[in-house]
């Protein structure tokens, strides 16, 4: 149930974020980097020989964003939170046959997908810029 309402809540954040940037210019970097983990493991479940600009461009952005989360010290043992999301994903929500169609998650990654690389660099970058006494607490 609790899990259930975690993808939930990052779909919702995910799909409804505002235009381009503005999410990123008040957003908490480890909540970006927690929705783009989550689509990252998502893509790497779904289409493991998948390899394109798309996913090398994702890649980029989980690590940028895992290391700046890292130095503000936003999630105390941030390593330790992207193994449970990745557990959370293949021990559980991934064994379900319809995970790579239809879901929270399948809708986070068509919606980061739609966006194209360029929305993924920029909103990167604009995430990045955000000073520490900006960074809100949670997701919202």
């Amino acid at each position: 149930m609790m899990k259930r309402r975690v993808t939930k809540l990052l779909a919702a954040i995910m799909v409804a974020a505002p235009a381009q940037g503005a999410f990123a210019q008040s957003a908490n970097t480890a909540c970006v980097w927690s929705i783009t983990r989550m689509v990252q493991l998502f893509e790497e479940l779904c289409h493991p020989d998948e390899r394109n600009d798309y996913r090398a461009t994702l890649d980029e952005s989980v690590l940028a964003l895992h290391a700046r989360t890292k130095e503000l010290g936003t999630v105390p043992d941030i390593d330790r939170v992207s193994n449970d999301i990745k557990g959370l994903l293949e021990g559980g929500l991934a064994k379900d046959p319809a995970f790579c169609q239809q879901g929270h998650i399948f809708n986070m990654a068509q919606a980061m997908r739609g966006r194209g690389i360029e929305w993924i660099k920029q909103d990167t970058v604009k995430t990045l810029a955000v000073p520490r006494e900006r960074q809100v607490n949670g997701c919202l």
